[in-house]
């Protein structure tokens, strides 16, 4: 039993945790492409080797779930004092402070005053859409999976 966990399973243990670690930038590329498309969804991804948020389906072939996180409404997000609770999260800054500040989100308010979260997943996910379209993203490398 210890030949077969030193010689099979540490080895591809080690593979996958490689590999999760080699596309980590490139989920950080991702969120701060979304960002620069639409600067209202600040991308933040945690560095270190997430367990939360990675499916692992072999050893070269895993998915990575980006979370939407409200952080409150009206208020304005602290980026420095973050700390998201998904390892991926796109936190939403509802305000700056100034008065006309939530006009921006008059896209995603519904008819009660609440914010729509089918509306600004719509939104998040056709950025993210838009993005791996991009051509420096390669399909076979990053696509979206359906929920």
């Amino acid at each position: 039993l210890d030949d077969f966990y030193l010689n099979s399973v540490l080895p591809r243990r080690y593979d996958v945790m490689r590999n999760v670690t080699k596309c980590l930038p490139l989920v950080t590329e991702i969120l701060n492409s979304v960002e620069k498309k639409e600067p209202r969804f600040k991308g933040i991804y945690c560095q270190h080797l997430p367990k939360d948020g990675i499916r692992v389906l072999s050893a070269k072939k895993f998915e990575i779930f980006l979370y939407l996180n409200p952080t409150g409404a009206f208020s304005v997000v602290e980026l420095d004092n973050f700390s998201p609770e998904f390892p991926g999260t796109a936190a939403m800054k509802l305000g700056d402070g100034r008065k006309r500040s939530m006009s921006l989100w008059v896209e995603f308010i519904t008819a009660s005053g609440f914010l729509s979260a089918r509306k600004l997943r719509s939104r998040f996910r056709n950025l993210v859409i838009s993005v791996l379209s991009e051509k420096r993203f390669d399909r076979n490398v990053a696509r979206l999976v359906d929920d």
